[in-house]
């Protein structure tokens, strides 16, 4: 069947629904298999949860979303990265001293732990590691879908913030808001190692994490269409109908929705979703952290540092007089320069706040929140996303078969989205 056949004569072979980094390469890869390709961003611009931006007044470019990267275990996110010429600087260059307040206690050094709560904290990596061994894109390990707060349950209280500091760090939510298997698939898209799970963030993108989507758009072979919001994604006869917000429609043979999941509540589907994903759609996932780059006083800029309660997961420096605080939703405004300065000032009491640049994932409304956090029990309806449902194909690195939450799974859906759609149109 062509693209033209039936009642829906569609003007395009495929449409992608955003221009992330997942959209982008199924377009791309569509694209080269001699189809005709229409990718319909909503925004304005190419990337996604990737967006960097030069701080003002410096010279320093910081990434407001997605940023770090695994070399070692990022293989597809590197192999995009040498076809563009995409290079990789270091993370966290100047950072050479770890700085904690655990429950309330301060330290320095790698690892803040000793004595029993060491020992807790390494019988509970050690069990997630071999938990990794069993772990399918499909299917959990038996009872281990179910938050991670509970696995903290009864460990000293500094493992507890230790381990919390962490987890939080690779999930953006709190222990009880994201499943234990969110966890132990990270530790299993790095290798298996726990190390690396918990201390992925070794390199980034030269000139930020945005470059790739950038270089990859202006060899896009699609076309690219911003301001074109989908509210609306009908199967009709042969096709799918597309609805915009204008109320325009863009007709296809076959569509990929590289849309977040939290977004795709606001996106009428019909028919439905089946029944698995439509409640993924409802419930969406945890990941709602915060990122700020500020330009500060009195915070050294041979540190990184972590703090547990209220959760901050990160601050550190990012060049010049700028410096990065990353935590959870609740620990500071993002919006409020004082509201920082006191988080922050819990690990640097001479600490000032003197500007700042973020963007509120969370409020977005096409993104409404940050990488994704699965939620207990939602492991099997995340595998179900991954199957196509009709002329239709969802993608996007929170359903990631592995990678998930990182660029390195945006990339991979990318590629097994084209391949679905390929199959579907043969």
């Amino acid at each position: 069947m062509t693209a033209g056949e039936g009642p829906l004569a569609a003007a395009y072979d495929v449409a992608v629904v955003g221009a992330g980094l997942a959209g982008l390469v199924a377009a791309r890869e569509l694209a080269s298999s001699g189809l005709r390709v229409v990718v319909l961003e909503a925004g304005d611009r190419v990337g996604g949860r990737t967006w960097s931006k030069v701080f003002p007044g410096t010279g320093v470019r910081v990434d407001l979303g997605a940023e770090w990267i695994s070399a070692q275990y990022h293989r597809a996110l590197m192999a995009e990265y040498e076809r563009y010429g995409v290079d990789l600087v270091p993370a966290r260059e100047s950072a050479t001293r770890q700085v904690w307040l655990l429950d309330g206690e301060a330290s320095e050094g790698a690892m803040p732990l000793a004595g029993p709560d060491l020992a807790a904290c390494e019988r509970l990596v050690t069990e997630l590691t071999a938990l990794a061994a069993e772990l399918t894109p499909a299917q959990a390990p038996d009872g281990l879908d179910v938050a991670y707060g509970e696995l903290l349950e009864g460990l000293p209280a500094r493992a507890v913030a230790y381990l919390s500091v962490l987890g939080a760090a690779l999930m953006g939510a709190r222990p009880e808001e994201y499943s234990a298997v969110g966890v132990i698939e990270d530790i299993v898209a790095l290798g298996g190692d726990p190390a690396a799970a918990f201390g992925a963030e070794d390199q980034r993108a030269a000139g930020g994490a945005d470059a790739l989507a950038v270089a990859m758009a202006a060899s896009l072979g699609a076309e690219l269409r911003f301001g074109a919001r989908v509210v609306a994604v009908r199967q009709e006869g042969p096709g799918v109908v597309l609805g915009l917000a204008d109320g325009s429609a863009v007709t296809a043979a076959a569509a990929v929705v590289a849309a977040p999941l939290n977004t795709w509540a606001a996106i009428a589907f019909e028919p439905a979703l089946p029944p698995a994903v439509a409640a993924l759609a409802e419930q969406g996932h945890a990941g709602r952290s915060v990122k700020v780059a500020a330009r500060a006083t009195g915070i050294p800029v041979d540190a990184k540092a972590g703090c547990w309660p209220p959760g901050i997961l990160a601050v550190y420096n990012a060049g010049e007089d700028v410096c990065v605080v990353f935590g959870l939703a609740e620990s500071f405004d993002p919006t409020d320069r004082a509201s920082i300065e006191t988080a922050v000032r819990q690990l640097y009491p001479d600490a000032r706040i003197l500007e700042v640049l973020a963007h509120d994932w969370s409020a977005d409304p096409l993104a409404r929140g940050t990488w994704v956090a699965p939620r207990p029990g939602q492991w099997p309806l995340f595998a179900a996303a991954r199957e196509p449902y009709g002329r239709v194909v969802l993608a996007g690195g929170d359903i990631a078969r592995t990678s998930q939450g990182y660029m390195d799974g945006a990339v991979l859906s990318g590629h097994d989205a084209a391949e679905a759609v390929r199959n579907l149109l043969a």
